[in-house]
């Protein structure tokens, strides 16, 4: 499994890591000189590299190529994590009816177990 490792700016060549990222790679990663690992930055962009090890505590990362950072997303991203349903739920979760509610849509035929929605308080008051 490729590690990876953060620095703040990304450029191709040699990039200091600081300190605490040296001590993260060496202590807690616990790779070794001439490792390859993923670096990445503040911006997204992420390139293949290899460390080295610069005495008992620096550490450096040699970078041959930075990739582009991916395109932004448009619009919300959903995740769902939910147990193992019993019986007909599991297959209300995965109809177009649960997902609508996912997306703020309200439909009659909800499925199972579900409850009206309560309004929205804009108000904050109990």
């Amino acid at each position: 499994m490729i590690r990876r490792i953060h620095t703040p700016v990304l450029l191709e060549g040699e990039t200091a890591l600081d300190p605490v990222q040296a001590h993260h790679a060496r202590a807690v990663l616990r790779l070794c000189d001439g490792d390859e690992v993923e670096v990445f930055d503040n911006s997204g962009r992420t390139a293949a590299g290899v460390l080295r090890f610069q005495g008992a505590q620096d550490a450096a990362v040699w970078v041959e190529q930075v990739a582009a950072p991916s395109p932004a997303r448009t619009g919300p991203s959903w995740s769902v994590a939910s147990a193992v349903p019993k019986g007909e739920r599991s297959d209300w979760m995965v109809e177009p009816e649960a997902l609508s509610c996912l997306k703020g849509k309200t439909s009659a035929s909800a499925g199972p177990g579900s409850r009206p929605s309560r309004p929205s308080n804009p108000g904050g008051e109990a």
